[in-house]
C-alpha cells in the first residue's frame, strides 16, 4: 500500500504524483476495502458535486440507454401509468426482487407444489453456464 505523507485519505491525481515517494511504498498484503471505497466515493459525491454534476451523473447512471432499452420490453405491456415503471424496474437497480408470498399463488396448485416448482426452477438457473436469450 501507499499513503499521502500527511496520511491525508482524500486527494487529486496531481496531488499523488506530486508525494509519490516509493519509499513510502509497503509491501504488506495490500487490502481492498470496500466500505472505505464507499465512504470516499460519498465525500466525492458530496464535497465535489454541484447539484447539476450530481443530476447528470444520476440521469448517466440511473437512464443509461442500454438498460432501458433491455428492461422495455419487459415492463411496456404491464405498465399502466409511467409510476408502475419504478415498482417494477427496482430489481435492475438495487439487485433484489421484491417479493412476497401473494406473488406465488397459484390457481391450480397448492403452496407444497408451488415450492417445489420453484425448487426446480432455481436448479435449472443454477445449473445454466450461459446466459443468452435463446437459453
Amino acid at each position: 500500500g501507499w499513503s499521502m505523507p500527511d496520511e491525508r485519505e482524500k486527494f487529486t491525481l496531481d496531488e499523488m504524483i506530486e508525494n509519490f515517494d516509493i519509499q513510502r511504498v509497503s509491501l504488506g498484503g495490500p487490502v481492498f476495502d470496500v466500505e472505505k471505497l464507499r465512504w470516499l466515493n460519498g465525500q466525492w459525491i458530496r464535497e465535489e458535486l454541484s447539484d447539476e454534476q450530481f443530476m447528470a451523473r444520476m440521469q448517466q447512471w440511473w437512464f443509461n440507454q442500454d438498460d432501458l432499452k433491455a428492461l422495455v420490453p419487459h415492463i411496456k405491456g404491464r405498465a399502466e401509468v409511467f409510476s408502475d415503471v419504478a415498482p417494477m424496474a427496482q430489481f435492475m437497480f438495487s439487485g433484489m426482487l421484491n417479493l412476497k408470498p401473494e406473488d406465488f399463488a397459484h390457481n391450480k396448485l397448492d403452496e407444497s407444489q408451488v415450492k417445489r416448482v420453484l425448487q426446480f426452477a432455481l436448479w435449472k438457473l443454477e445449473a445454466q453456464r450461459h446466459w443468452s436469450k435463446d437459453t
